[in-house]
């Protein structure tokens, strides 16, 4: 399958409130089910929530950012996953998500995004189709 580059809010989680043990939970959840749904081993996956969150908690984000796309960079796919205990916004909202998504697209790499009702897939689509200047359209790579 080659590397996977999972996808879980930092920021949002944070504007909610929520606190850096919750955050780094919801990131292991995440490379759990990522490892699970898509049935590789746990070194084919990154997830830069878990690599960056101690080591660069108070870096400028842009400086985290190019982190995280020199490491999309040189993965395969893009994994999200809508984990339904966590509030939907934190993830919709993200702009470092949404970001990330734009660029697995703009680099034509797989994008998974593993949604319990397919809301989520549809909305990053549109918001990134209409960012394009594309007529939104449902996305097909919507897993449930």
């Amino acid at each position: 399958m080659g590397k996977v580059y999972v996808a879980s809010p930092y920021q949002g989680l944070l504007d909610l409130g929520y606190s850096y043990d919750d955050v780094r939970r919801y990131a292991n959840e995440c490379m759990r089910v990522a490892e699970e749904f898509l049935q590789c081993d746990k070194d084919e996956l990154f997830s830069p929530v878990l690599a960056f969150m101690d080591i660069h908690r108070n870096s400028p984000r842009e400086e985290v950012m190019d982190l995280c796309f020199e490491k999309l960079e040189g993965c395969d796919t893009l994994f999200i996953y809508d984990y339904e205990s966590y509030p939907q916004e934190s993830i919709i909202d993200s702009q470092g998500i949404f970001d990330e998504y734009s660029m697995a697209r703009n680099l034509d790499k797989k994008v998974i995004v593993k949604s319990f009702d397919g809301f989520l897939a549809n909305r990053f689509y549109q918001r990134y189709a209409h960012n394009r200047g594309y007529s939104p359209k449902k996305a097909m790579e919507v897993s449930y």
